[in-house]
């Protein structure tokens, strides 16, 4: 996702199916509200339960475009930020099956009235495969020109 934070304030999602609680199966991804951070949760749907929950400090350090990208492989989770790995873990729990019964809503978090992500959310893609370092570079790079 290419986003834009306008202010940084209380906590705000640029993306997620999820209401922001740990009670529903889904994720979300946006600011928690400190410290520049880049907040990402994996939740399961198993009451105070996540799969992930990571706060990547220092992402978020002015008012300008920012390319965004988390790659999961169901072992790993590789943060990049412009294209360039930012941060990494290994640190995911279970997985539940089944659907989440949340829409994925861009700008916010399913159902949670608050949270809207201040800022601008110019695209967002969603893969069903883990991208490879070299596609996550090429993704940035073919849509830099716009926002930089």
């Amino acid at each position: 996702s290419w986003v834009k934070i306008n202010s940084f304030g209380s906590a705000s999602y640029f993306l997620g199916n999820n209401d922001g609680t740990t009670n529903g199966k889904g994720f979300y991804l946006g600011y928690p509200g400190s410290s520049g951070r880049l907040w990402l949760a994996i939740t399961y749907g198993v009451g105070g339960q996540t799969t992930l929950n990571l706060n990547r400090s220092n992402f978020f350090t002015d008012n300008n475009w920012v390319f965004v990208t988390c790659v999961g492989n169901g072992t790993n989770c590789q943060f990049y930020k412009n294209g360039v790995s930012f941060d990494t873990t290994s640190n995911f729990g279970t997985f539940s099956t089944g659907d989440s019964s949340k829409v994925l809503s861009i700008g916010r978090v399913n159902n949670l009235n608050s949270g809207y992500w201040n800022g601008n959310v110019a695209t967002t893609q969603i893969y069903n495969r883990a991208l490879s370092s070299a596609e996550v570079l090429q993704n940035y790079n073919t849509t830099k020109g716009r926002y930089l």
